[in-house]
């Protein structure tokens, strides 16, 4: 959600002031997000599965960056610098509605136990 809100703050606030709180949003976002995404496919994986499974994750979250920066560069050479900003804002938008449903998880539930935190094998 916070990466989603800083793209959309690019795209609607294109001053210095706008563009430093927008970059301080998105590195918070980057901050959380890949520790909670390595953690979910760790916890996702069996034993045998898991140094593939993090390999993987690797893998396909740095080709993400190094091909997404040109392809939305190539949008915002298109269109414009707000537009790419936007067309970004959308993606991950999209990504946040869809995650559930690939994810096959349901409303997150608080852990009232330390049995309810840590791999699935302890569930």
């Amino acid at each position: 959600i916070a990466g989603t809100t800083g793209l959309a703050l690019l795209w609607a606030w294109q001053e210095p002031a706008g563009v430093y709180i927008a970059a301080a949003v998105i590195a918070v976002a980057q901050s959380f997000l890949f520790p909670a995404l390595f953690a979910l496919v760790v916890d996702r994986a069996g034993d045998a599965e898991r140094s593939h499974a993090i390999g993987s994750f690797s893998l396909f979250f740095d080709l993400a960056f190094g091909i997404g920066g040109p392809l939305i560069g190539a949008v915002s050479d298109a269109t414009d610098l707000g537009t790419g900003f936007l067309v970004c804002a959308a993606i991950a938008a999209i990504a946040l509605l869809l995650a559930p449903r690939v994810l096959g998880v349901g409303p997150a539930r608080i852990a009232t136990t330390i049995d309810d935190i840590g791999p699935r094998s302890r569930r």
